[in-house]
Parts: C-alpha cells; structure tokens; sequence
C-alpha cells in the first residue's frame, strides 16, 4: 500500500513537470511591444493525509487530487505614440524679397547754350592817324610841344609836316610807357602808313639808331622821310623809313 501512495505521488509531480517543461519550451518575445507569457503558477497536489487505520478496517487507496492546470497568456497591449517633441524653433519662412525700385538718375541740367559774343566793335580810324598791322594812333601837330607828349595821347608830330603837306621830314615821338615802345622792335623791312587829308601813304623800314640819354641836342640825327622815336630804358630809340607810295 505505502509503494502504491509513493507511486502515485511520482506520477503527480512527472505530471507537473512535464507542464512545466512544456511552458519553458515556449519561445520568449523581445521586450518591446511583443505580448508577454506570464509565468504559470504551478499548484502542486495536496497530499492528503492518510486515515488512521485499525486493525481489520480496509485501507483506502490514496489518489493525488487532480489539479487543472490553466496557462493563460497576458497579453500586454504596447501602445507606441509617436508625438512629435515641442520645440520652441521658430517656423521657417521664406523671407519676401521687397520690390526696389531701380533708382534713376538724376537728369543732368541741359547745357547752357553757348552766347555769340557780340563782335567788338572795329573802331574805323579817323582824321590823321598812323597804322601798323593792326594798331592805330591819332596823330597831333604840336612840334616841340613836350606837355603833348606827356600827354600819353595820340602820336605826336615833334618836327616837320604831315606828309603830303610840305617837304621834308616827318618826326613823330611818343613815350614808351604810352604804347609806343614797341618801335623800337618794328623789324627792318616791314611797312608802316599815315593817312591824313592828302591821302594815304606808305613807308617802309630802313635803319635804327640808338643814342644813350634821354632828350638834348638833335644835331645830325634828322634824315630820311619819317622819324619815330621813343625811350628805351637807357636812352631813345629812333626807328627810320622811306616813303615808299
């Protein structure tokens, strides 16, 4: 009978095992959201106690209890929200080109149209006067007059005549500083003309003398047909010319 019960207790606990072995046979799942096997909990058979026996009282036959073993999977719901993290980056937006307005330049002034000057009046000599090129004098008979030299007037007749009007030399003076110093540099061979009532008339450059003072005696100096004399800044230049027409 005690081998009978020990049998019986053996079967019971290969039984356990064999469920036992046939739970840690199933695969386990990665952690993440794969549903999970909670670990069965294994009741193990409760021995009941033997019944005291007398003697002459049959013994009862022990039986392990049977115990239903229920494996229920937990199944563990993982719900995965995938929210996107508030952050505070501003919100890229494409910045607007503002319209310029191409710039235009300024507009020049219009030139100033050019003013004709008015052409300088040709003064048309009149009365006696000398002319060479383009210069002119009035001429004045005042012989041996030195306040109309001083003047710084018109040319002045020292000695003689106008031409046309007696013989002889013509002697015309004027002081440098009165527009006349340029006789001294009238060039040997170049034309001069004086016109008076009688007409025009023509002379030409033949010779120059140069005498080292300032006035005094005019002894030997006097020839040809016309004079000019002027200072110089040592003396007096006379410049002399042939009447040519």
């Amino acid at each position: 009978m005690k081998r009978s019960s020990t049998l019986n207790l053996a079967l019971a606990w290969a039984a356990v095992a064999a469920v036992a072995t046939g739970l840690a046979s199933v695969p386990a799942f990665a952690h993440h959201a794969s549903p999970r096997i909670a670990a069965a909990s294994v009741v193990a058979p409760a021995s009941t106690p033997a019944p005291s026996t007398s003697a002459g009282t049959q013994h009862a036959s022990v039986r392990p209890s049977q115990t239903a073993v229920t494996v229920r999977p937990t199944v563990t719901k993982a719900t995965v929200t995938s929210r996107p993290t508030a952050t505070n980056a501003p919100t890229a937006r494409p910045e607007t080109a503002k319209a310029v307005a191409p710039k235009v330049a300024p507009a020049k002034p219009a030139a100033p149209k050019p003013v004709a000057e008015k052409p300088a009046p040709v003064r048309t000599p009149t009365g006696t006067y000398i002319q060479i090129g383009s210069w002119f004098k009035p001429i004045v008979v005042a012989n041996q007059s030195q306040s109309a030299i001083n003047a710084c007037g018109p040319a002045v007749v020292w000695s003689g005549t106008l031409p046309g009007l007696g013989s002889g030399t013509t002697w015309l003076a004027g002081h440098n500083y009165c527009g006349f110093a340029f006789w001294d540099h009238l060039s040997i061979g170049s034309t001069l003309t004086i016109h008076d009532s009688a007409g025009t008339f023509t002379y030409k450059i033949v010779s120059r003398l140069h005498l080292e003072h300032q006035g005094g005696t005019a002894v030997g100096i006097k020839h040809d047909d016309l004079m000019l004399q002027t200072c110089t800044s040592t003396g007096t230049s006379i410049t002399y010319a042939d009447l040519v027409s």
